[in-house]
Formats: C-alpha cells, sequence, structure tokens
C-alpha cells in the first residue's frame, strides 16, 4: 500500500468498540462519518475559517451524505453533545 500523503485515510484504533456509545449503531455510524467528513488541516470554506477536526454541513446533507433520516440526525447530534464528543456552531442560511 501506497503512503497517502494527501489525509485521505483516518486510523481507528480498535479501543472505540469500548466507547460508551459504541452499542448505539446510528450514534456509532454517526460519529464515523463526521471524522470521515471533518477537514484534516486548517482551511477556509466560503470565507468561514475551520480548524483541523471541523467541517460545515446542514442536515439535510448529513443525511443524504449518511444515509440516516434528520430525525435520527437530530438525536445522534443531542446524545453526542451531551457526552461532549461533539459541539456545533449554528450558521444562518446564506
Amino acid at each position: 500500500m501506497k503512503k497517502d500523503k494527501n489525509g485521505n485515510f483516518i486510523l481507528l484504533n480498535r479501543s472505540i468498540l469500548e466507547w460508551g456509545w459504541a452499542d448505539d449503531l446510528y450514534v456509532f455510524k454517526f460519529f464515523i462519518c463526521c471524522i470521515m467528513f471533518a477537514s484534516f488541516k486548517p482551511q477556509v470554506y466560503r470565507g468561514i475559517k475551520l480548524k483541523r477536526g471541523q467541517f460545515i454541513t446542514s442536515l439535510a446533507d448529513l443525511s443524504e451524505r449518511t444515509g440516516l433520516s434528520v430525525h435520527c440526525i437530530q438525536n445522534c447530534i443531542k446524545k453526542l453533545k451531551t457526552t461532549g464528543e461533539i459541539s456545533e456552531k449554528v450558521y444562518p442560511k446564506k
């Protein structure tokens, strides 16, 4: 396997199976998708500076990209926010 210099991969430790949300299939899938969508280096998107680990999206976009319903995504976000795994900043529609 060639070494990827573009950051097109993630390393995932097996200990994630011991994570508190590992037994919740929807939250687990959503969280892994968020990791995949997140920026791996600082960048600017439509004039908004993103740090490593951040990304810009919408509920509709997340639904389409993950195959989960908007309601399911809202529940996943709520759960992950309560334990501090994710945070969100809401921007007005542009």
